[in-house]
């Protein structure tokens, strides 16, 4: 499956990337990785370079569950916790943005799923 913007210019196959997950993500962080970076692979828009944002996404992400899973004490922290939560979920939005991973931005990408054989022979 090749995933690319609107308007790119279609390109070769290329070798399947391969990324390590930082040691830096525990918890949240790590499992966000585990979740969204297969995902990520498999529609092949990742690239090396990547990593820093992916890190800043899933580090997001976790201090966003992390503030979730907090209890509320009074009125004045809950009204900064949901300052806090809409920040960090702002920030985990725009960078997931930038790997269609919001619907929005999905709706950019133009993903060429691989034709069935039993089906290109009839198209030929």
């Amino acid at each position: 499956m090749v995933v690319r913007y609107r308007g790119m210019p279609k390109v070769e196959q290329r070798e399947p990337v391969k990324i390590e997950k930082p040691d830096c993500l525990e918890g949240y962080a790590s499992d966000h990785w585990d979740f969204v970076v297969p995902k990520l692979l498999e529609m092949g828009v990742l690239h090396p370079v990547d990593v820093e944002a992916l890190t800043a996404l899933c580090q997001w992400w976790a201090e966003y569950r992390r503030l979730q899973s907090q209890p509320q004490a009074d009125s004045g922290d809950a009204y900064k916790r949901s300052i806090s939560l809409a920040s960090c979920f702002k920030n985990w939005s725009n960078l997931a943005a930038r790997f269609g991973l919001t619907p929005k931005d999905r709706e950019k990408l133009e993903i060429e799923a691989p034709i069935d054989s039993t089906l290109a022979k009839y198209l030929a």
